[in-house]
């Protein structure tokens, strides 16, 4: 079995890994203990939290493609050049 205890480095390593992918049963456990004495990395959790959703929605609002007007033009900037 691994180690119960974690430092506040595995913890916020594991609070970013959360946002990816589901942790292991250990590493929850690890998680959830460390973060039942250690207020700083539960700031940390807050904070990531907010990152996090400040980030989706800017994904949202965000409209990154071209309409095919843009893109001939980019094309043809760019064959003009070489």
């Amino acid at each position: 079995m691994g180690k119960v205890f974690i430092t506040c480095k595995e913890a916020t390593t594991f609070i970013s890994q959360k946002e990816e992918r589901k942790l292991s049963l250990l590493q929850r456990f690890t998680l959830w203990t460390h973060l039942a004495i250690c207020s700083v990395c539960k700031l940390f959790v807050k904070q990531n939290k907010t990152i996090v959703n400040n980030i989706n929605g800017l994904e949202k609002k965000l409209d990154a493609s071209l309409s095919e007007k843009e893109k001939q033009e980019m094309i043809d900037r760019l064959e003009a050049v070489s």
